[in-house]
């Protein structure tokens, strides 16, 4: 009875020990002891919102971009009968400038609820979290 209670924890640990090895290939390291499902969450999150943030920032970029466009449009359109085309260009160009960063950084005070977020932080959650399962 003790040789095969012997065998059975001997045969557990190689298996522990061919698991570590085989997550360790990986690019997460093995994990702490914590249960793993809480450890795959948070080391997927440390992963993917960094990634996810930057992809709402490009998104947000063209939010400012459109801003700018629109706003240069109108403005450059309703001088132009009174002022010299250079003199409206400087004067939209100011305070449409304004108006762009405005609209990027009120978008980005609200990254983690854009689309741009989510439609990267969702796949990039479930893929890294079903591979960190595995291990």
């Amino acid at each position: 009875m003790t040789s095969t209670a012997g065998a059975l924890k001997a045969a557990t640990l190689v298996a522990m020990c061919v698991m570590l090895v085989h997550c360790s290939m990986g690019q997460q390291p093995p994990p702490p002891p914590q249960s793993l499902s809480s450890y795959c969450q948070n080391y997927c999150y440390s992963q993917c919102d960094p990634k996810c943030r930057a992809a709402a920032a490009n998104s947000c970029q063209s939010v400012g971009t459109t801003a700018f466009n629109s706003c240069f449009y109108n403005c450059f359109g309703g001088c132009s009968p009174y002022y010299s085309q250079s003199n409206c260009a400087n004067m939209c160009g100011g305070s449409c400038t304004n108006a762009a960063n405005s609209a990027y950084n009120s978008c980005l005070q609200k990254s983690s609820q854009t689309s741009a977020y989510g439609q990267c932080m969702n796949p990039c959650m479930n893929t890294c979290v079903n591979k960190c399962m595995r291990c």
